[in-house]
C-alpha cells in the first residue's frame, strides 16, 4: 500500500499510535491534531457517582479519553470497585478498561451505539428491578450520544431503566487547529 499519504487529525496521543501502525504498513502520515481532550474538574456530584458505583447495574464508556479519566477517578474515589459489567462501543476503549482489570464487553461486529445496545450481556445487565445505567462520555463527545435527552429516552424505553451521565472530559480545538484558522 505504498504511495499513500494520510493526514491524521485525532488528538496527538491517538495520532502517534496510529502513525506507527500506518508506518509499519508502508503508509506515510503527518499529524495535525485538530482536537485536544482535557479533563474536566470533578464536581461533588461526579465524586459521589464514583464513590457509589454499586448503585448501577452497568457502566457504558463511550471513548478512550473518558475511559482513561474514569480510571483515574476510580483510583481516587472508588478504591474498591464493585463487580459490575462495563461496556464500550469499540475494542480500543474496551482494552483501556480491561487493562485496569475491569470486566468489559463490546460489540464484536460494529463500532456504534446500535451494536452496543444489541449486546445480550448488556440486555441481561439491565434486566433487573430499578435498573440504573451510567454512561461516561466526554462533553462534546461521540455524535452517537449527542443528545443526553435522546439517549435517556432511548435507553429508558428499551430497558425501562434510569440513565445517569458523567462527563469527565471535554474536547477543545487544539492550538494547531487555531493556528490553521488564523
Amino acid at each position: 500500500m505504498t504511495g499513500w499519504r494520510v493526514l491524521l487529525t485525532r488528538p496527538a496521543e491517538e495520532s502517534a499510535a496510529l502513525a506507527a501502525s500506518l508506518s509499519e504498513a508502508g503508509i506515510f502520515s503527518s499529524s495535525l491534531p485538530l482536537l485536544e481532550t482535557q479533563p474536566l474538574p470533578i464536581t461533588a456530584e461526579q465524586q459521589a457517582v464514583f464513590q457509589h458505583l454499586d448503585r448501577y447495574c452497568a457502566v457504558i464508556v463511550v471513548s478512550k479519553p473518558a475511559a482513561r479519566r474514569a480510571l483515574r477517578l476510580l483510583d481516587q474515589y472508588a478504591p474498591a470497585v464493585p463487580a459490575l459489567p462495563w461496556f464500550s462501543v469499540g475494542a480500543a476503549t474496551a482494552q483501556v478498561l480491561a487493562d485496569h482489570g475491569l470486566d468489559v464487553s463490546y460489540p464484536e461486529v460494529g463500532d456504534d451505539s446500535e451494536a452496543l445496545l444489541e449486546l445480550p450481556r448488556l440486555r441481561e445487565a439491565v434486566a433487573v428491578d430499578d435498573a440504573r445505567v451510567l454512561i461516561l462520555r466526554g462533553q462534546g463527545g461521540e455524535s452517537c450520544w449527542l443528545s443526553v435527552y435522546a439517549a435517556k429516552v432511548l435507553v429508558s424505553i428499551i430497558w425501562n431503566c434510569t440513565v445517569g451521565f458523567c462527563r469527565p472530559t471535554t474536547r477543545m480545538c487544539s492550538p494547531s487547529a487555531l493556528m490553521w484558522n488564523a
